[in-house]
C-alpha cells in the first residue's frame, strides 16, 4: 500500500495521526492537509486505499480522472480497508517518534470509514469526522471507546440528517460524540475553503473548524 508520511524534525513524543481521504483518493489536497497537521508537531500517515486496486495502477495518481478513482474505490471490500487502516495504525504506534497515542481523521467517505474503524480498534485515542456519517447498517457504533468529534457544514442536509440519530446512539452508550455545524459551510468546506475565489461561507467554516481541530489535537 502506498502511503503519504510526513512530520517535522526528529523530536519524539508525537501523537500519530491517520488521515483517511475522500472518495477521490489520495489527492494533492489530502497531501497538503497532511503537511498542515505535521506543522502542528504530529506524525502523519495518509494511506492511499486505491493502491494497486486496478492492474498497473500503483496509486491515486495513476487514474485518469477523479470519477474513475471514485468508481474504483467503491469496489474495495470492507476487510481490505480495515487491513490497510490496521497497517497505518501499527506503523504509527510502533514508530520511535510516536508517544503511543494515535488518532484518526476522515473526510466524507473517509469519515464513514473512521466511524467503522473505531468500532474495532479500542486503542485509538480519538476520531475526527468531517462531513461524513456512519453506514446506515452499522450496528456496532456502541463499541467505540474513544471520543469522536464531528465537523459539519450548514449547507449539507444529506449528511446533517444523520447527526441527531448518531448522537442519540452514541451518547446512549456513554460515548462522547461532539458534532458542530459550521455556519455558511457546504459539503467539503475544508477543501473548498482553501480554493482561490472560495465563497465566504466556506472560508469562515474552514477557519473555525481548523481552529477547533488544532485545539482538540493539542489534548492528545
Amino acid at each position: 500500500m502506498y502511503c503519504y508520511v510526513t512530520c517535522r524534525g526528529n523530536d519524539a513524543d508525537r501523537t500519530g495521526v491517520i488521515i483517511v481521504h475522500e472518495d477521490w483518493g489520495l489527492t494533492d489536497w489530502i497531501k497538503s492537509f497532511s503537511e498542515q497537521i505535521a506543522e502542528l508537531g504530529h506524525l502523519v500517515i495518509a494511506p492511499d486505499f486505491l493502491s494497486w486496486q486496478e492492474s498497473g495502477i500503483e496509486s491515486t495518481e495513476g487514474f485518469m480522472n477523479e470519477d474513475l478513482a471514485r468508481r474504483s474505490l467503491m469496489n474495495i471490500g470492507h476487510d481490505q480497508i480495515i487491513k490497510d487502516l490496521d497497517a497505518a495504525y501499527h506503523y504509527l504506534r510502533n514508530h520511535s517518534l510516536c508517544n503511543g497515542k494515535v488518532v484518526v481523521i476522515g473526510f466524507a467517505w473517509g469519515a464513514g470509514q473512521v466511524f467503522d474503524y473505531m468500532t474495532g480498534n479500542p486503542d485509538l485515542s480519538a476520531g475526527f469526522v468531517f462531513y461524513g456519517k456512519p453506514a446506515s447498517d452499522n450496528k456496532k457504533l456502541e463499541k467505540i471507546t474513544a471520543p469522536v468529534y464531528g465537523f459539519y457544514g450548514e449547507y449539507d442536509s444529506r449528511i446533517n440528517s444523520s447527526i441527531l440519530r448518531t448522537s442519540r446512539r452514541m451518547n446512549k452508550s456513554g460515548i462522547n460524540f461532539e458534532p458542530v455545524i459550521y455556519e455558511g459551510g457546504g459539503h467539503g468546506f475544508m477543501r473548498s475553503g482553501e480554493r482561490p475565489g472560495a465563497n465566504e461561507g466556506n472560508i469562515k467554516a474552514r477557519s473555525a473548524a481548523w481552529k477547533r481541530l488544532k485545539e482538540l489535537l493539542s489534548i492528545f
